[in-house]
């Protein structure tokens, strides 16, 4: 028992199927067009049903998936009718795991961000107290060099410099 060549079997019956396709798309009014190519619900091309019109067995259509000259093919129509590919899961999929390592480092970032954030807040609560009690001391000084210099001690023109 031979096996039939699958590629050259399918292309077969694909090509003429995906131009006949094709020209239902093209007679359209262009304020109206409709994909023409079997969609599944979330828009992408329905290769179940592609393999059911075209009357192949249902185990072909694996080679939608894995052949690149039949997916190619199907793929450019589905690109010049502006639905999603054969394989836009696996894409989607892809897609999704870049996403999800984005967010996971971006989570890390923000975890290090807050962390910093918080330690930054310690040091200014810490350099404000610091500060208050600079201020207390600064002015504790200076009431102190006012008695001194009220007492007459030195001239009045060098307490405004000393107090400024």
């Amino acid at each position: 028992m031979t096996r039939r060549a699958v590629v050259p079997a399918i292309l077969e019956v694909l090509e003429p199927w995906l131009e006949g396709i094709e020209k239902e798309y093209a007679a359209q009014p262009p304020t109206e067009l409709r994909p023409t190519l079997p969609l599944t619900p979330d828009g992408k091309v329905n290769v179940v049903a592609i393999v059911r019109e075209l009357k192949l067995k249902p185990a072909d259509q694996k080679w939608f998936h894995t052949k690149p000259e039949i997916r190619d093919l199907v793929n450019s129509f589905a690109e010049s009718q502006g639905v999603k590919p054969i394989g836009s899961r696996t894409q989607l999929d892809q897609v999704d795991d870049v996403v999800r390592q984005k967010v996971k480092r971006l989570g890390g970032d923000a975890r290090r961000a807050q962390s910093d954030l918080t330690e930054a807040q310690r040091q200014i609560e810490f350099l404000t107290a610091k500060l208050e009690k600079v201020v207390v001391e600064r002015d504790r000084y200076r009431s102190a060099l006012r008695e001194i210099y009220s007492s007459g001690d030195l001239p009045a023109p060098v307490i405004d410099e000393v107090i400024e």
